[in-house]
């Protein structure tokens, strides 16, 4: 893995975008001062799908667009948009929206998303191999699509993927939301040492990274749980009943197991931006105490 990214890549023009027929695509006018999407509507101002580019405010407010008949909201996490800044129109943004026959499979990363992951619980759910959750969220991403702008963000999420995948098998990694990624582990010899060490890895090969990137770092916040096969429901010559009893108890303690590494992920989350408050007061604190100095 290369710790040194290679110059960025030529950036598309709105024009090249647009052009892009093959994509559905669609612009939107910054209607509100937050510029992360989430549940708020947006307002929809062209669809290559429809009409000609029109960069002037419209009307009428969409929850989202009808692109071939089907309705795809913005903040839909099972088919999520990629967002580029148009310069040369600051207020306008420019959304990718994946093709929904490609629904198992984030557009931006390439990285499985939330539906595979699902789809994989449904078959851990079994109950024949042990099963580790680590849930990533990577920290500061509205700061740097505000103040670098989206493409640095999306640049920003890409270099993480491939930190990822070269820790990981490709086939465990999901990003399931904007800033949010969970790799979802599992084998009959995995161990919680197994996952820690290599949630260890991950961090190292972090420090490395941002210790050679200090203008686009990547911080992270982890969490992880996990659940040994020897605590999932497996009934001996299951009847069909049985099966149905074991694998709802095992989907339970799957789904408990993963709320419980995303709340340890959320605690570390918060204890990193207590310290980071914490040693902004202790600056402006010895910097208060050298202009009494200074003074006196």
């Amino acid at each position: 893995m290369n710790l040194n990214p290679e110059p960025t890549k030529h950036q598309p023009t709105a024009e090249e975008i647009l052009d892009h027929q093959a994509m559905a695509v669609m612009v939107v006018h910054r209607t509100l001062s937050d510029t992360e999407f989430g549940p708020t509507t947006y307002q929809v101002v062209y669809n290559n799908q429809s009409a000609g580019l029109i960069l002037e405010p419209v009307v009428e407010y969409l929850p989202g667009i009808v692109i071939n008949q089907e309705l795809i909201e913005i903040n839909n996490r099972y088919h999520q948009p990629v967002i580029h800044d148009i310069p040369e129109h600051p207020d306008y943004l420019i959304i990718e929206l994946p093709d929904v026959t490609d629904a198992k499979i984030d557009p931006l990363t390439r990285l499985n998303n939330l539906s595979h992951l699902n789809d994989t619980l449904n078959i851990l759910a079994d109950g024949g191999l042990s099963v580790g959750f680590v849930n990533l969220d990577v920290d500061d991403l509205k700061r740097v699509n505000d103040s670098q702008g989206h493409d640095a963000g999306n640049q920003l999420l890409c270099q993480f993927a491939e930190i990822l995948s070269s820790l990981f098998p490709k086939a465990d990694l999901h990003r399931i939301g904007g800033d949010e990624f969970e790799v979802l582990m599992s084998g009959r010899d995995l161990t919680s040492k197994i996952v820690e060490d290599r949630i260890n890895q991950l961090r190292q090969v972090l420090t490395d990274y941002n210790q050679s990137n200090p203008n686009l770092p990547i911080n992270v916040s982890i969490g992880y749980d996990f659940i040994p096969q020897s605590e999932f429901s497996l009934t001996e010559n299951p009847s069909e009943q049985d099966r149905t009893k074991d694998f709802k108890r095992n989907m339970i303690a799957l789904r408990q197991t993963r709320t419980n590494a995303d709340s340890h992920m959320y605690t570390e989350k918060r204890h990193r931006k207590d310290s980071e408050e914490e040693e902004i007061n202790q600056i402006r604190l010895q910097r208060l105490e050298q202009i009494g100095k200074d003074i006196v």
